[in-house]
């Protein structure tokens, strides 16, 4: 092999390093915002630096991808086989379905939702139905036919809308409904942790609080 031979399959080969960087590198920094951010907790208020490195992620991935794919024809005229350019441009071009993997992982955890129904009576309470208002998919809605004294469900949904948790329970003869101004609301991109405990003579407990950190655990227990 000639001297410029080498120089050639040399360069050709730095060509192909630099077109594999252009997409290991938006790739690496958006899967990192995301697991980053769950390995955090997942909070709506720790999404701030998360969120620049996605947006950072796909912005340097916008701008890469021709890069890239010059690189990969500076490579081939430079005496590349056939099969590292393919190679290549199949490294360039995942970085599409990995990003859209990375926002759907994002918004699923924004829209994430756990209500917990506890029955602290000392008889069984039931049936209970606990639903959110409105409803955009059947499990937007829980029926519970008998909840056991000392029992707790706990409801695991997803829900990308403005709406409110509300329910409606059996206590023997005794219908139990919340107020009107009862009802928890659930924004978009606010997940809500919901506790509904039911006590003796009908009364209960409807409180929400903002989801705590890792909240997103009880999901995958459940």
């Amino acid at each position: 092999m000639t001297n410029s031979n080498v120089e050639s399959d040399q360069s050709s080969r730095r060509l192909l390093r630099l077109s594999r960087w252009s997409a290991i590198l938006p790739g690496a920094l958006g899967v990192s915002a995301v697991v980053g951010w769950y390995a955090a907790g997942g909070r709506m208020e720790d999404v701030g630096p998360f969120y620049f490195a996605g947006i950072l992620a796909i912005g340097l991935g916008i701008l890469l991808l021709p890069v890239g794919l010059g690189l990969l024809a500076l490579a081939f005229r430079r005496g590349a086989s056939t099969r590292a350019i393919v190679l290549g441009i199949a490294i360039l071009l995942a970085n599409i379905p990995l990003a859209v993997v990375c926002w759907k992982m994002a918004g699923s955890l924004l829209d994430l939702h756990i209500v917990s129904i506890t029955n602290s009576a000392d008889h069984v309470l039931g049936p209970v139905r606990v639903w959110i208002e409105p409803p955009i998919a059947s499990e937007h809605a829980v029926e519970i036919e008998a909840l056991q004294p000392g029992e707790t469900r706990t409801w695991v949904l997803h829900y990308s809308n403005e709406g409110v948790a509300t329910f409606r329970a059996q206590d023997g003869s005794t219908t139990i409904e919340p107020n009107a101004d009862e009802p928890i609301f659930l924004g978009i991109g606010q997940p809500m942790e919901v506790q509904l405990e039911f006590h003796d003579n009908g009364e209960y407990r409807l409180d929400g609080v903002f989801a705590r950190r890792w909240w997103w655990l009880t999901a995958l227990r459940n």
